[in-house]
């Protein structure tokens, strides 16, 4: 956050009169304003700032310094008042994948991130996936929770904010959470190495057959359920730096629709980056990258390409499988399907506060090696 703070701009009779202020044994008037406004400044723990008098008088001055002390914060007239929380389920993904295109390492950092802008001060409850299992904690470890030796969610370790009662969380998998701290706050961090889909497949293939000219073939796949779309997808492909390597020229390989692609070869940096502005589930997409060489032959040229890099946010899509069960407010229990189903999506004045649970996953370390 940054917090900027107020400046006052003066006209000319303003800084006579703030002149005339600055002597009060000369001006009884200007004496009582200014004892107002220190007194007011001293009282809200202004230091150093500005206070702008538009009038004489105690009452003109304390109107002043309240202005001041005011937080810039604060909601304005016609501003919506709604109560909102959100329970965001943030993952980050590490692959990579070996030259044969198996995947040589996998895992995921996650967060369950929750932004509190509710009015009062009421109590959450969070319940997680009965099958999760946290291995090598106080927590499920060796099988706890409801899932048992069926679980389909594992995670490694687990931590949880001072603020979370963990108490119910072993046989119940239950977060409860008293005094909810105002604003962003992460509840839970969690790390997971268990056997996952990634959510890109990625092949590369070289052809030297023709004389001084190597084409690498880039092919992405995205494995995710065709409902869901990545939102922006960007792929970097370095080239030999060396040079025996003159220039190198791309070219894309689908019918996708103009504009939709970007892909072009930086001479300053020898990397290629192609851009995707969103990617469905299921969807192919390859590019061809044709460089020219010097010489008819150019000997483990392909050890120096690579590896590829993929940056990417999908969504609605959490890899390690945790979920969100429920969200309950005050304690309450959650509401029936009849009653869920009569009222508006995110709740709203007739079904409480709004609360939303959200998944995204993001890549942080996804890479295939050439």
């Amino acid at each position: 956050r940054v917090h900027n703070e107020p400046a006052a701009v003066f006209s000319a009779a303003e800084k006579t009169h703030r002149a005339n202020a600055a002597n009060p044994v000369a001006n009884p008037i200007a004496a009582t304003v200014f004892a107002g406004v220190s007194a007011a400044m001293s009282t809200s723990g202004a230091r150093g700032g500005a206070v702008r008098v538009t009038g004489a008088g105690t009452a003109d001055a304390r109107i002043a310094a309240d202005a001041a002390a005011r937080s810039v914060l604060a909601p304005r007239d016609g501003e919506s008042d709604r109560d909102e929380i959100f329970v965001d389920v943030v993952e980050k993904v590490n692959v990579v994948f070996g030259a044969d295109g198996t995947v040589a390492a996998q895992d995921v950092d996650g967060t369950i991130r929750v932004r509190n802008f509710l009015h009062g001060d009421p109590s959450i409850r969070v319940a997680l996936s009965e099958d999760l299992v946290i291995g090598g904690s106080a927590f499920g470890g060796g099988g706890g929770g409801a899932g048992g030796d069926y679980a389909t969610c594992f995670l490694d370790d687990a931590n949880f904010h001072e603020c979370a009662d963990t108490t119910s969380f072993d046989a119940e998998r239950v977060l409860r959470v008293d005094v909810v701290p105002r604003g962003e706050f992460a509840l839970m961090n969690y790390r997971s190495s268990s056997d996952f889909s990634p959510p890109f497949l990625v092949e590369t293939r070289f052809d030297e057959s023709v004389p001084y000219q190597v084409v690498a073939t880039i092919t992405i796949k995205a494995t995710y359920d065709n409902s869901l779309a990545c939102a922006g997808l960007a792929i970097t492909f370095p080239t030999p730096k060396s040079k025996s390597v003159v220039a190198a020229t791309t070219a894309i390989e689908t019918n996708a629709p103009a504009g939709s692609q970007h892909a072009a070869h930086g001479a300053a940096d020898r990397a290629v980056l192609w851009q995707l502005k969103s990617v469905k589930g299921g969807e192919t997409h390859t590019l061809r990258v044709s460089m020219s060489t010097r010489e008819p032959r150019v000997p483990n040229l392909k050890k120096e390409c690579g590896p590829v890099s993929l940056s990417f946010t999908v969504p609605s899509l959490n890899a390690s499988r945790l979920k969100v069960r429920y969200l309950t407010i005050d304690g309450k229990a959650e509401p029936s399907r009849a009653e869920r189903s009569r009222r508006k999506a995110g709740g709203g004045a007739r079904g409480g506060p709004h609360r939303w649970v959200r998944y995204v996953t993001k890549s942080n370390n996804f890479v295939a090696r050439v």
